[in-house]
């Protein structure tokens, strides 16, 4: 963003065709210098970044270079305009201020993402060499294929030892087997099978036994703890009273009675016996 005529983008022109020619370079012609100025490089901004809203991420403006050659302070004044300052703060493409000489600053150099001593040094900064690139990526190619070959190399050493691994772990593997079968054939002949079969058999008998020996002992312990239970239950019943001529005698509701205050006269009454139950009618009581 600078004068098409001026000194300043020639300079960038010359740098960024030299040293990269591959860069696209786009121009936003403005004025630098006096009534104006600062509203056209204003409006320059602006325009570059609603711009480069429309373009896809391969063809984005990478970033603006805004400057002039030296002059005078009354020269460079327009790149002091707070409006100028403001828009380059909001500029969404990162900017480089590259206004004047070395000794020249301005608001704009302060307020960009980057100063740059002069326009030329401006252009040094956004393209490297092409030269040192190429050379850059032959270097990566040439380390690039080393590192392949070196890989290639030792995976075909792995490959080669887990192959003999493998045919020495088979080998083996098989005469352990045949040493297996041979012993397991040498125990599987008539005569051996058949004494198995006896002692097997005999085991089994015994083991029967003991089983059977076992349940009977379990059964009798389990059945006189039952009847030693069933006994104590029996003793603590409140119905075993009853076998001794004694009664239960219950209000019509079930509540059983221990007071004879708990009813009054004419209350209906219902009395278990040890055989047997009564109903019955309240017809005096004493406490």
């Amino acid at each position: 963003m600078t004068s098409p005529t001026g000194a300043a983008f020639h300079d960038i022109l010359n740098v960024l065709t030299r040293r990269a020619r591959s860069v696209s370079i786009a121009l936003a012609p403005t004025f630098v210098q006096g009534e104006g100025s600062a509203d056209s490089i204003r409006q320059a901004v602006a325009d570059l970044n609603a711009y480069n809203l429309t373009l896809d991420s391969a063809n984005k403006i990478d970033v603006l270079i805004v400057g002039r050659g030296g002059g005078s302070p009354e020269d460079l004044w327009a790149f002091n305009d707070e409006a100028l300052a403001r828009a380059l703060r909001l500029s969404e493409i990162p900017v480089i201020s590259a206004v004047g000489h070395e000794i020249d600053w301005s608001i704009s150099d302060l307020i960009a993402d980057l100063r740059a001593a002069t326009p030329s040094a401006a252009a040094e900064m956004v393209a490297g060499r092409e030269e040192d690139i190429i050379n850059g990526l032959h270097l990566c190619e040439d380390r690039l294929a080393g590192f392949i070959e070196r890989q290639i190399y030792e995976a075909a050493i792995r490959v080669e030892n887990a192959s003999t691994g493998l045919r020495t772990s088979f080998t083996s593997g098989l005469q352990s087997a045949q040493m297996r079968f041979a012993n397991v054939a040498s125990r599987l002949t008539p005569a051996t099978l058949k004494a198995k079969t006896v002692a097997a058999a005999n085991s089994l008998a015994v083991l029967d036994q003991r089983r059977i020996t076992a349940t009977q002992h379990s059964l009798k312990t389990k059945t006189e703890a039952l009847n030693v239970q069933m006994a104590k239950l029996n003793a603590l019943s409140p119905l075993a009273v009853l076998t001794r001529g004694y009664s239960i005698t219950q209000t019509a509701d079930g509540q059983v009675l221990l007071d004879a205050g708990q009813v009054k006269k004419g209350d209906k009454l219902k009395i278990r016996l040890k055989r047997g139950k009564l109903d019955a009618e309240v017809l005096s009581s004493e406490e």
